[in-house]
């Protein structure tokens, strides 16, 4: 048994020279957000969270040393919102601060959405000198530098302002060539050569990201708070009270959102069904990755709510998105609202509490009202890459074709070439989720590319 922190170790002490598993490909573009132990390469599997080895004699063996569900159980519960926003605000600080004092200079990605701005306000408490930084595209909603100066402003912290940077983009590299498996996202390359730019300047050795905050806050706009307040508490008022936030959230009917909650508490299981991706993908592809798509976080106790559930899967949707940038190789990246006491205070409030007064992450804004500006803790909307990405889309589509269409992820027979040729030339606002797919074949293009190369390298 060979145990290694990072893959370079593995390949370039020559232990190992593992081949990229195509099976493993299938199920990864099937299930992009599911994090398994089995890697993306033959032989190579992942000590995943909460997990611990032991190596005997006869060989090694798994214990679950953390389950979420210690924590998500219904007699774990704060029984008052109150409780549980005092408890959130002091974790949160706590644990962000104990973070900052590991390092000498943090440049901390902002939005001037809730989440970054949670541990902007957080790392600004502590003597380690921080610098924030935000990312613009050229698209109105890809610009939040409004509420990014209004976060850094009320805290008196420098904001670095960037643009998106199409030139910083390269189809055939992924940044995530010293990783088991393709999570790279090619937006990122911009973002990664200017942040070390960034660094560099502040003389910065750390970056911190609001990554996971949705996640760990329980930001979900369904019916499974309503789900949970029908098992514990029956049909209620406090039910109706919740039912009518979840309708308020999502702006549908309470009766629909009733209907809809009856039949998740009574007429479904209590685990939650992970949702697949099976765009673009071949029929053997979807039919071979359909099998072993499996975690032990997604096999609740059976008097698990069906909202705990939920909140544990999105924890684990996450993970493939904190890691796969080219800045982690010379500094840690760092998603502080991750930290254990964060995630195991947050698992023991009620879904419900969640969606208080109608609004996505309710305990984290009243954890931080009174630290942070108005504007920040009432806003709703969110920006995001969205117009970058398909900026790279439409000026590089021609290269894209040229990738997908011979690459291996065609020959080995896991895309529909059919869908593939339709969706490359479909356009229009009705293709963007076609086009952001197309996007994302190309980032494991790119990793399958690097890993063979690599591979066959270190075993020559």
């Amino acid at each position: 048994v060979a145990v290694v922190s990072d893959l370079d170790l593995l390949i370039d002490s020559g232990l190992a020279a593992p081949s990229v598993d195509m099976d493993e490909i299938a199920r990864h573009l099937l299930a992009p957000d599911l994090r398994r132990a089995r890697t993306c390469l033959v032989g190579v599997n992942e000590l995943l969270r909460g997990q611990t080895l032991i190596i005997r004699a006869g060989g090694g063996s798994l214990a679950e040393t953390w389950l979420p569900w210690t924590f998500a159980a219904e007699k774990e519960q704060f029984q008052t919102k109150d409780v549980a926003i005092d408890a959130l605000r002091s974790v949160t600080c706590h644990a962000i601060g104990t973070w900052a004092e590991c390092f000498e200079g943090i440049v901390l990605g902002v939005s001037g959405g809730l989440d970054s701005s949670i541990v902007a306000a957080c790392l600004s408490r502590t003597q380690t000198p921080l610098h924030c930084q935000t990312f613009v595209t050229e698209e109105s909603a890809g610009d939040e530098r409004y509420y990014a100066r209004e976060l850094t402003g009320s805290l008196g912290i420098d904001l670095h302002e960037r643009f998106h940077d199409i030139a910083q983009v390269d189809l055939t590299r992924s940044h995530a060539a010293h990783l088991p498996r393709p999570v790279a996202r090619l937006f990122a390359q911009s973002d990664d050569v200017q942040s070390m730019e960034t660094a560099s300047a502040c003389k910065a050795d750390a970056f911190f990201s609001g990554a996971g905050g949705d996640n760990v806050f329980c930001y979900q706009h369904s019916v499974l708070p309503i789900a949970d307040r029908l098992l514990t508490a029956g049909p209620r008022r406090k039910t109706w009270i919740t039912a009518g936030e979840i309708a308020r959230m999502t702006d549908t009917s309470l009766p629909k959102a009733l209907a809809l909650a009856v039949r998740r508490a009574w007429f479904r299981p209590r685990s939650y069904r992970w949702q697949l991706s099976p765009d673009l993908l071949s029929r053997d592809a979807i039919s071979l990755a359909s099998t072993a798509l499996c975690h032990p976080w997604l096999d609740a106790p059976p008097d698990i709510l069906p909202g705990k559930a939920g909140h544990v899967a999105y924890l684990l949707k996450v993970e493939n998105y904190l890691e796969g940038f080219l800045r982690e190789r010379t500094h840690p990246f760092i998603a502080p609202l991750l930290s254990q006491p964060i995630v195991e205070t947050c698992l023991k409030m009620p879904s419900w509490f969640f969606c208080h007064g109608g609004r996505d992450r309710a305990i984290a804004r009243l954890a931080f009202r009174e630290i942070l500006p108005d504007t920040i803790i009432n806003r709703s909307t969110k920006g995001g890459p969205d117009g970058f990405l398909l900026s790279i889309f439409e000026r590089k589509r021609a290269q894209i074709a040229e990738i997908l269409l011979s690459g291996a992820l065609m020959r080995q027979g896991l895309l529909d070439r059919a869908a593939v040729e339709y969706a490359l030339s479909s356009s229009g606002d009705a293709a963007r989720h076609l086009h952001y797919r197309l996007l994302s074949l190309v980032d494991v293009e790119a990793w399958v590319g690097a890993m063979s190369m690599r591979v066959s390298r270190g075993s020559g």
